[in-house]
């Protein structure tokens, strides 16, 4: 990432959370139809950085990355509902727990713009 500077605009380094939330709140106004898509890698590859340079480069997108490593990766899967410490999978063995969260919270599926955890109710 040190070898593309242009490309972190300045902003390598820990972030909270809320921090990370909210980033984008004014240049995402409502009503400009916009989302956030995210995935896991569990290696950053030349490739990988090859397509994200070349897609920046068009202006087809902003792309930011976020290490789940060191402290993140020190917390047990069930400690809370973000199980994926390990960056392989959403939610990993929480899923059948955080169903059960949905279907007494949201059984009707209101919020599932998401990684979605489907009700079986």
């Amino acid at each position: 990432m040190l070898a593309f500077p242009e490309l972190m605009g300045g902003e390598l380094g820990p972030q909270s959370y809320q921090e990370i939330q909210t980033k984008w709140d004014g240049l995402t106004a409502h009503g400009a139809q916009e989302y956030l898509k995210s995935g896991f890698l569990n290696e950053l590859t030349p490739e990988v950085i090859e397509i994200m340079v070349d897609f920046v480069n068009r202006g087809e997108t902003t792309s930011w990355c976020q290490h789940l490593g060191g402290a993140t990766s020190r917390v047990t899967p069930d400690a809370t509902a973000f199980a994926h410490r390990n960056v392989a999978l959403n939610y990993g063995p929480n899923y059948p727990r955080l169903v059960e969260i949905k279907n007494q919270y949201d059984p009707t599926n209101l919020f599932r713009l998401n990684a979605n955890i489907r009700p079986t109710v």
